[in-house]
């Protein structure tokens, strides 16, 4: 039988952990009784997508991480854990997510409002906790492997990338504008960042508001900022026939800028409007503009 773990600053979820391979469960995020839900693209590349994300899952990464030595077909598939949320949460609505993880297999309830997920590993409670005491005391100092520590290593190392500067000139000559100001991530505050900021770990309810964020497990203290590349590759553009573009058609505002530059002027108005007195945009624009650089670098 699995052990059912109490998360207390996480009630009412709990976590099951069998040999090897972890099941989280909890009740979505709602505003006024409307369960939140992961905002998706339904088009058929997803669609293709999430397939091959599961059966990776479960015929690749499952079968390597059960010490028991029983095969994925056998003792863990996608119709065992899916009979297995039924069970756990009473009732037959359950149904995989359009957005899977590739280190996990996540189900959902929509009429219950309840997610249980499948986990190769259990969650970090530690980081989830620090994530949800918001900032009470200072965070800790950057870890070593942290990627505010090595931003100087990730620039020199793209520097030397000649294969970079061959094909994408433009972005090599924006990364080596930024060595001789990497000391400037000194004057940000060290934050607890989400080092997977994308739509799939955003939680909106059905008019769009944001209800939560998802996926702290792999979160960090690094310098402030270092999130904000999800924005730019989930918000401000799109993939299409498997190439990602900015929103760079016209607005419809008669300002003569690209619906990228009207959501980027937005999103970093907004930033800075309510920001930390503490911190000075005149002082902090250009630090943290490196650090959205150092994070993208790291991906």
């Amino acid at each position: 039988m699995p052990s059912c773990v109490p998360l207390p600053l996480l009630e009412p979820c709990f976590l099951v952990e069998f040999p090897d391979v972890a099941v989280s469960h909890s009740p979505s995020d709602s505003q006024n009784g409307v369960p939140s839900k992961i905002m998706d693209d339904t088009d058929d590349d997803w669609k293709r997508q999430k397939r091959e994300i599961i059966d990776k899952f479960f015929y690749e990464k499952v079968p390597e991480n059960l010490s028991s030595g029983l095969s994925s077909t056998s003792a863990c598939n996608e119709v065992s854990c899916i009979q297995f949320a039924k069970t756990i949460s009473g009732t037959d609505d359950i149904a995989a997510v359009d957005n899977q993880g590739s280190h996990s297999f996540t189900v959902s309830s929509p009429r219950l409002g309840i997610v249980v997920q499948f986990r190769l590993k259990p969650l970090r409670l530690d980081t989830i906790r620090r994530a949800n005491e918001i900032y009470g005391n200072l965070p800790k100092p950057y870890a070593e492997s942290s990627w505010t520590k090595s931003a100087k290593a990730t620039v020199r190392r793209l520097m030397n990338n000649t294969s970079l500067r061959d094909t994408a000139p433009e972005l090599y000559n924006v990364i080596g504008s930024h060595y001789p100001q990497l000391h400037l991530l000194d004057t940000l505050p060290a934050v607890l960042t989400h080092h997977d900021f994308a739509s799939v770990n955003i939680l909106v309810d059905d008019s769009g508001h944001l209800t939560g964020v998802i996926d702290f497990d792999e979160a960090a203290v690094e310098a402030f900022g270092m999130c904000v590349w999800g924005l730019y590759e989930c918000f401000f553009g799109s993939m299409d026939d498997g190439k990602w573009s900015f929103y760079d058609v016209p607005a419809d505002d008669d300002s003569g800028r690209t619906i990228r530059e009207v959501l980027e002027q937005t999103f970093w108005e907004s930033l800075w409007t309510h920001a930390s007195p503490n911190l000075y945009r005149e002082e902090a624009e250009s630090a943290v503009k490196i650090s959205l650089s150092i994070e993208y670098g790291e991906r």
